[in-house]
């Protein structure tokens, strides 16, 4: 028997086999399931999904619009001159460490560039990208013409201990 369970590290609580249940019967009567599907049968307060959205119009626009700075900042890319065909990203995700006036550690944009220089921020984005490339793996794991790509990963884990 299947176990549905959500994604490790997501921030997703309550049941995930009532909210597939609920992806189910869309993907079913609609044929696919769209965000804006999902959104229409979350607006139903008993729906599983309902709890998963902000429905404080202010709030919730308010989160959207970070949403969106997040995909501008992400969105940024340069080509160096010496690799022409490879784009990257100019900023990735680090760690700024707590301080008296902010108590809790931040995730922040740095310089990609900057935060390879740093040891610390460069083993933040290495562990960044162990993860993204475990993700994909998971992701596309049926995929039989990626097994090379994945005997490749599975072969950087063990030997970097991942």
């Amino acid at each position: 028997m299947n176990v549905i369970q959500w994604k490790v590290g997501s921030r997703m609580s309550g049941s995930a086999e009532k909210v597939y249940s609920e992806l189910e019967l869309i993907r079913k009567s609609e044929g696919g399931i769209t965000p804006v599907a999902v959104v229409e049968k979350a607006k139903e307060k008993d729906s599983a999904l309902h709890r998963h959205f902000e429905w404080d119009d202010g709030i919730a626009a308010g989160k959207y619009r970070i949403v969106q700075a997040r995909k501008v900042i992400q969105s940024i890319e340069v080509i160096h001159r010496d690799a022409p065909k490879v784009a990257a990203r100019v900023y990735s995700v680090t760690t700024q460490k707590a301080t008296p006036e902010k108590p809790e550690p931040t995730k922040i944009y740095q310089s990609t560039e900057e935060a390879l220089k740093d040891p610390v921020m460069r083993d933040e984005i290495l562990g960044n990208a162990i993860r993204d490339a475990i993700a994909f793996r998971r992701k596309y794991s049926a995929l039989q013409e990626l097994s090379q790509v994945f005997a490749s990963v599975d072969e950087f884990l063990v030997n970097f201990g991942g």
